[in-house]
């Protein structure tokens, strides 16, 4: 196997960690997965079929669609269910989406350093936060050497995911 496809497992594998943290975090509520997790990424795949997109979405014009699909879709649930791990996701999903509509950041590493965040915030566990910062780095490396990212758009979602929830945690 060579550098670029254990690079491309690499990044196929962040939804697995995202589906990790928030089981983590939520402490396996299994509605909580389904609801909020499961038929937002179905949305997504099924959105990537219809355009014939990868999985990742490469052109940021592509991604508003599933994106404005999930905010509104937990917007609704929200009003129903009102659970902080929802809001916290909906806001996320907020930021993520105006950003979106000026610029392309690495959704990879604003996920993945936002769940580093939480992590630790939720279990007060430094190991597994730590972690989790270290996939972001080896997450965003591996975006910018299969192009798919550049170095500011990687930087920028680290830092972002990280800072919106340590504020989103602050002020909710």
């Amino acid at each position: 196997m060579n550098r670029k496809e254990v690079f491309q497992i690499f990044s196929l594998l962040y939804l697995l960690f995202l589906f990790l943290g928030f089981m983590i975090i939520s402490k396996s509520n299994v509605s909580l997965l389904l609801l909020a997790f499961f038929i937002p990424f179905v949305f997504w795949m099924f959105w990537v079929k219809i355009k014939n997109e990868k999985w990742d979405i490469e052109n940021k014009e592509n991604r508003i669609a599933p994106l404005t699909f999930t905010l509104i879709y937990l917007s609704i649930l929200t009003l129903f269910w009102k659970n902080i791990f929802i809001i916290i996701f909906l806001a996320n999903v907020l930021v993520v989406l105006i950003i979106t509509k000026f610029w392309k950041i690495s959704m990879h590493c604003y996920g993945l350093s936002g769940m580093a965040y939480l992590v630790y915030a939720f279990t007060g566990d430094v190991f597994l936060s730590i972690l989790y910062l270290i996939l972001t780095i080896i997450t965003g490396y591996a975006r910018i050497y299969l192009n798919k990212h550049t170095p500011l758009q990687v930087i920028a979602g680290t830092v972002l995911g990280f800072l919106v929830n340590c504020c989103l945690l602050n002020f909710i």
